[in-house]
């Protein structure tokens, strides 16, 4: 029973004050005299013409109110009122919102549903105006006068008004930068700061040279042992600006080349067989046989591929003395070096190979006998004959 009287009582406090403020629309403005801490102000914006742009108005320093009302004004001839929309000081229920389209005067009223005041502050209600598309480029006042707002205590609540507008521009400019000459490895580039709907330019600015970012190294050169070799040049991939030469890089040291068979050989002057001595150099770097510190004729030696195969004749080697010598293999790389003997003793029977033995030819055998039994024969009579003679 009393929440229904409380609620009975609300809602005809609530009909006294609408009462109140739409009586105060009627007789003319309140008059403020004294400067207020409470603001209810219009927002600014700009627009570009045929566009839709949006108003808030907002109270500020609010001290407390159960119900206002108020005015907004626009020029008609270049801003038409297209839509409203509450904002969050009232509840939505708490306001009445145009029902038709307005074509005067927009005049928002709220109030309280509660006994209690509304301290929120932030905004009232926020207006949509379309721009006329011939509309001037102007600034166009949003006008915001305030008829009445009161409180729980039916008093008056002072607050100033401060107006808003809108300003309608050829274009609302979206800058970005845009670059009008790259930077270059060495070479400053620059941009513009330009709107990129109506292409006014507005700044420009100098972009900083890029620098040598991408290099490469050309003309490397590995040294081998019979050629320098070469780091290389280093050169901009972008640009292709030689940045720093290269430095020669020394041949490799050439190893000393060395006997890798026949070093040790024995030689026997009762053989027909050759020496053969091969030097680890290549072939085509070959220049002579030396025995025993003396260049040694080509017509006693044969060379060939393999590394580097030196065949040494017989005929040759049987000149030579008994005892140890030295072969020396001459190349461009250097001198191989190897010992080797000659000798003249014969090779025990036993040990030396022989030739493989013919099987017996019966027919020759048979003529071998026949003849050794007649010689055989003859050496009988003949001493029989001499027997006789001495007797005699």
């Amino acid at each position: 029973m009393i929440i229904t009287n409380i609620g009975k009582l609300n809602r005809a406090f609530a009909a006294i004050c609408v009462s109140c403020l739409l009586s105060a629309g009627i007789s003319g403005n309140v008059q403020v005299s004294a400067k207020s801490s409470t603001n209810l102000t219009a927002s600014t914006a700009t627009a570009e013409r045929g566009s839709v742009v949006s108003v808030n108005v907002a109270l500020n320093g609010n001290p407390g109110i159960w119900g206002i009302k108020f005015k907004v004004g626009c020029d008609r001839s270049a801003l038409a009122l297209s839509s409203v929309s509450n904002g969050t000081v009232f509840a939505d229920d708490e306001v009445t919102l145009p029902q038709a389209p307005i074509k005067d005067q927009y005049v928002y009223y709220a109030c309280s549903n509660e006994l209690e005041n509304v301290t929120a502050n932030g905004t009232v209600v926020t207006l949509k105006f379309k721009v006329s598309e011939d509309a001037e480029f102007s600034t166009y006042p949003i006008t915001v006068s305030l008829t009445q707002a009161v409180n729980t205590s039916r008093k008056n609540v002072s607050m100033d008004t401060q107006n808003g507008a809108v300003t309608v521009v050829e274009c609302i400019h979206n800058k970005v930068w845009r670059t009008t000459k790259a930077a270059e490895c060495e070479a400053e580039g620059t941009e513009t700061e330009t709107c990129s709907k109506c292409e006014e330019t507005f700044a420009a600015r100098t972009i900083e040279a890029t620098g040598h970012q991408h290099t490469e190294v050309r003309n490397q050169r590995p040294a081998t042992s019979k050629a320098e070799g070469y780091t290389g040049d280093t050169y901009c991939k972008d640009c292709g600006k030689l940045l720093s030469q290269g430095s020669v890089i020394d041949k490799l040291p050439i190893n000393a080349p060395a006997i890798t068979r026949g070093n040790g050989a024995v030689f026997d002057k009762n053989s027909n067989n050759p020496l053969v001595f091969v030097s680890d150099t290549d072939f085509s770097t070959f220049i002579r046989v030396e025995i025993d510190g003396t260049t040694l004729d080509k017509k006693h030696y044969t060379v060939a591929s393999g590394s580097t195969v030196v065949t040494i004749s017989s005929d040759y080697l049987k000149t030579l003395s008994d005892g140890r010598h030295t072969v020396a293999i001459v190349s461009q790389g250097g001198t191989a070096t190897a010992e080797f003997t000659v000798t003249s003793e014969k090779t025990p029977i036993g040990n030396q190979p022989g030739p493989a033995k013919a099987p017996p030819n019966t027919s020759e055998n048979t003529i071998i006998y026949i003849t050794m039994l007649v010689l055989v024969l003859c050496s009988g009579s003949l001493a029989a004959f001499i027997k006789r003679r001495r007797k005699c």
